[in-house]
């Protein structure tokens, strides 16, 4: 899908590696890429400091990709859910930092980049990615790195996420399947089958889901597979979100 003159490219990521994979990815279609490392409780503090913060993070050209190290993988859910909600209304052209979020701002594209282990605070962010009603669709999937989402399991190298050790170092226990991960999240499973059924069929599921108030979360084995959740989505339009690990949406969204 191509991007128009006029659409705004809002990439979140939680940590700063996060960021920098996405800012570089992007950077290998579009010259108008740049990451902000932002405390968002500096940015809506109010003053002088808070205004130059929100001119900032708002994209200053048509077409202009902005990234956002939001360093929210292991702040408390709750900072880490308004994180995201500020970094939604200070990046849109009219968000003020006392304002409210707004879904409709525009034709902005908005990409969440989340850890393909589920780690962090992944259910808190996309609860308040879909808040404003906008639809999400979730593919954790990372095929270069051997991780595999089947049935709505995070796969490593065929072993499910739950039953290795990659949550060693973890405080807490990895969860089932990625519908777990989300918490309360009400999700729809779109399966193997249906991301590899024929454009128009992925594109019913992923509206249906939507419709019904459901985070999508899609199977993927392969980069072909998430290349047809990727180009189902954008041709929804921006108020379809998209949260993948690694940089696999990125280029697409920037064409």
């Amino acid at each position: 899908m191509d991007m128009t003159p006029n659409r705004r490219l809002l990439a979140i990521a939680d940590d700063l590696s996060g960021a920098a994979e996405v800012a570089a990815a992007l950077h290998s279609r579009t010259t108008r890429s740049r990451v902000v490392l932002v405390r968002m409780s500096d940015a809506v503090s109010g003053g002088a400091a808070s205004s130059g913060v929100a001119r900032a993070l708002r994209p200053r050209h048509p077409g202009e990709a902005t990234v956002l190290d939001l360093d929210s993988r292991y702040r408390p859910a709750a900072e880490a859910a308004e994180a995201v909600r500020d970094a939604l209304r200070l990046s849109s052209p009219d968000g003020e930092a006392d304002g409210e979020a707004d879904g409709n701002d525009g034709d902005t594209l908005v990409l969440k980049k989340i850890d393909s282990l589920l780690r962090g605070n992944v259910a808190a962010e996309i609860a308040a990615l879909a808040e404003d009603g906008a639809g999400v669709v979730l593919a954790p999937a990372l095929p270069i790195a051997g991780r595999a989402v089947r049935s709505g399991v995070v796969h490593i190298a065929g072993v499910a996420l739950h039953e290795g050790d990659a949550w060693r170092a973890e405080t807490l226990p990895p969860p089932a399947s990625v519908a777990q991960a989300l918490g309360g999240l009400p999700t729809a499973l779109i399966p193997l089958t249906t991301v590899r059924a024929s454009p128009p069929a992925l594109r019913a599921a992923l509206r249906a889901a939507v419709a019904a108030g459901r985070v999508a979360i899609c199977d993927a084995e392969t980069d072909a597979d998430l290349d047809a959740v990727v180009e189902a989505s954008l041709a929804e339009g921006p108020r379809m979100r998209l949260v993948g690990s690694g940089a696999w949406p990125w280029p697409s969204a920037a064409t």
